[in-house]
């Protein structure tokens, strides 16, 4: 057939190409490639595979088509085609690694990301789930942090903790701010034990990542555990640690001693709560004055005087409050 074409003889050239059906093969004159075939005709790889799970959906036919024109394109030393080829691949989010043969999809896990993410700020937990499911090979850290704050945003305690447990289980490292997630939607029963847990595995801010803010967070949360659990020993033996052991990296911020001291002035330890609110007055805040914080305080041990029948310091804990707030 090669030589009926060169001699321009296309009758002769066309009775001899072999017809697909019959003989399942299929004849491409242009390239010169010779290749089975059955039904549609095959995708033509130009010695290059795609080297990803495949999960993010690309059209790898045009993706194949575009490096078949890049090689051609080089062959023929037309460097600006083969530029603009390549270019046209990475606009389709693929990188091709000639030295190896194989060509990968970018952004899958910033995708998977995105959209879990998405999900969970509109606390739609179902479907978050089935969409980690679904892309579970693209998960990393970040994902797993989703999931957790899915749950928790959703006040599905057992599924934050859960998730927790599965973040570690795949070899990623939970940090304080996953540990405050998974505690900010539990009882404090549960509360007491993640942190214990976080102490244990991550053994300090400083070795263990997430920074002051991190394990400040998570100090705060399990504040508010002990808040609504009325756990007031266990938040104040934490206020009593930080800044050394697991916690030497932690500083604490004007919520910190307003959590412990609504505990204290709920079980009538009075100095103690006072104590706390002078403390949360030269204390870091963020989105509000830190005596708004000292204030709050200040009217719960206001409320806890009249409850112990001491008037005198109903009324000054009462000036004093309404003074931080001028």
């Amino acid at each position: 057939r090669r030589t009926a074409l060169a001699a321009r003889v296309p009758l002769e050239s066309s009775t001899m190409r072999p017809h697909p059906p019959s003989d399942e093969v299929e004849v491409f004159g242009l390239r010169g490639v010779l290749q089975t075939h059955r039904g549609p005709a095959p995708i033509e790889m130009h010695g290059y595979r795609r080297d990803d799970n495949g999960l993010v959906p690309v059209d790898e036919p045009r993706v194949y088509e575009l490096l078949g024109q890049r090689l051609s394109a080089k062959a023929v030393k037309d460097y600006g085609a083969a530029d603009r080829a390549r270019e046209a691949l990475r606009e389709m989010g693929v990188d091709v690694f000639d030295s190896s043969r194989i060509w990968r999809v970018r952004g899958g896990t910033r995708e998977f990301n995105a959209r879990l993410t998405q999900l969970a700020q509109s606390r739609q937990l179902s479907a978050c789930r089935a969409a980690y499911s679904a892309g579970e090979a693209l998960a990393d850290s970040r994902s797993h942090a989703i999931l957790i704050d899915a749950h928790a945003a959703c006040g599905d305690g057992q599924g934050a903790r859960d998730a927790l447990a599965a973040m570690s289980a795949s070899g990623h490292q939970p940090q304080p701010a996953e540990y405050a997630a998974a505690v900010s939607a539990g009882d404090l029963l549960a509360a007491r034990r993640l942190l214990g847990e976080a102490e244990r595995e991550l053994g300090g801010a400083s070795g263990g990542g997430g920074g002051n803010i991190g394990w400040r967070v998570l100090a705060n949360a399990f504040l508010r555990a002990c808040v609504a659990g009325g756990g007031v020993d266990d938040a104040v033996a934490l206020v009593q640690r930080l800044g050394s052991g697991a916690w030497a990296a932690a500083s604490p911020d004007a919520s910190t001693f307003e959590y412990v001291g609504l505990l204290c002035a709920q079980a009538l330890r009075l100095d103690e709560a006072t104590a706390f609110a002078t403390r949360a007055l030269g204390a870091p805040c963020r989105g509000r004055p830190s005596a708004h914080a000292a204030a709050r305080v200040r009217v719960a041990v206001c409320r806890g005087s009249a409850l112990a029948g001491e008037w005198a310091r109903c009324k000054a804990e009462a000036a004093a409050a309404r003074e931080l707030l001028a």
